[in-house]
């Protein structure tokens, strides 16, 4: 039977595919994202603080992978979230949640050593905020919800097509890593295990699958800014694959985000440590001696607080104000911000890094989900 929008799609392909996906235009393609993906794993493992990179990237995967579905945050409205500002808008720290998801995600996945059915009911429970089941019986669709047009009908009960997803992510076939990542991305798109979360979760399961297979030491590619980037050819990717079975053209679009990917993180990644170096340069100016832990504090995210300051510096909290103070100082590189009564202290030079390097389009925050991928 041919495949319909309107009808569940109970007859998904199998995993692998009854078909040669791993075709000489693909392993070309994925030795280039491979390369590129070594490059910058090396250069994140090398680093002697690595606080430098995980916590603001797991923040802009966060910040990129909501706006996917349309929920759309500033960079410094994320941060501040990120620093408990209790005045952040709501959908920044829903983003804050996805990445607190990211982590507990990659948590439980080196506690187990697989991915797990449990795993990934954690994941989309902790990105929603609520306990969240698999569906049941449970008729949705994606398209226009205004005027019920469907571009696409999942299965009705996908548990047990849930069971095989994770059976093959555990046991690919010796496929390369990449390729299975890329197979299994489309295939639980296709199942849309739960009511909502499904994208947000996948994106989340992308990165914690290379990590699995040792591609990544730590869930950090920035893979939704080139979903962002590339918006329309990622949906009309994934149909092609539902409707004419075009696996090869959907490998090679992931495989080259991939590899986009970890070579424009590998850039910020440099920026950042410049940018840590300017921190580093202008405190030693400004209190007359270097203070790596402050610079450490403060290059973890951009927002800090006096009392951050006092927690990790072991210094006491009228020192701590003295520094904070005088780097907001006129020519000093914080920005004091009030908060309700906390102050909080934004870290000039970071902040510049991370708004370039933030999803494209950002602007205020804007209105709900994507009908089309939840």
């Amino acid at each position: 039977m041919a495949w319909s929008p309107s009808l569940p799609y109970e007859d998904l392909p199998p995993l692998p595919p009854d078909i040669e996906v791993e075709t000489p235009t693909v392993l070309r393609a994925v030795i280039g994202a491979r390369v590129a993906l070594a490059s910058f794993d090396a250069l994140a493992k090398a680093l002697p603080n690595p606080d430098l990179l995980l916590n603001p990237l797991s923040l802009l995967e966060a910040q990129a992978s909501l706006e996917v579905e349309n929920l759309v945050t500033t960079t410094d409205e994320l941060f501040r979230a990120a620093s408990f500002d209790p005045y952040a808008p709501a959908v920044a720290r829903e983003a804050v949640r996805y990445r607190e998801a990211l982590w507990q995600g990659f948590s439980r996945l080196k506690t187990e050593g697989a991915i797990s059915e449990e795993l990934i009911l954690g994941v989309c429970s902790d990105i929603r905020g609520e306990h969240t089941p698999v569906r049941e019986d449970e008729l949705v669709f994606i398209g226009n919800p205004v005027t019920r047009t469907r571009a696409y009908t999942p299965p009705v009960a996908p548990g047990s097509h849930l069971e095989k997803w994770v059976a093959f992510v555990n046991h690919p076939a010796r496929l390369d890593p990449l390729i299975t990542m890329a197979l299994a991305h489309y295939q639980f798109e296709a199942i849309h295990p739960f009511s909502d979360g499904n994208g947000r979760t996948g994106r989340i399961l992308n990165v914690l699958m290379l990590c699995a297979s040792g591609l990544l030491a730590n869930p950090v590619l920035y893979l939704s800014r080139h979903i962002i980037a590339s918006k329309a050819d990622y949906y009309a990717r994934l149909s092609a694959v539902t409707s004419a079975a075009d696996w090869e053209g959907w490998l090679l679009y992931l495989l080259h985000g991939v590899e986009q990917t970890a070579a424009d993180m590998t850039a910020i990644v440099h920026q950042i440590l410049a940018a840590g170096d300017e921190l580093g340069q202008l405190i030693a100016t400004q209190l007359g001696r270097q203070q790596n832990g402050l610079v450490a504090i403060l290059m973890r995210q951009p927002y800090a607080r006096i009392s951050d300051v006092v927690a990790n510096c072991q210094v006491s909290r009228p020192t701590a104000s003295s520094w904070m103070n005088a780097l907001a100082g006129p020519s000093g590189p914080l920005t004091k911000i009030k908060s309700g009564r906390t102050a909080l202290f934004l870290n000039q030079p970071l902040i510049q890094v991370l708004r370039r390097s933030g999803p494209s389009g950002v602007s205020a925050v804007s209105g709900s989900a994507d009908s089309r991928v939840t």
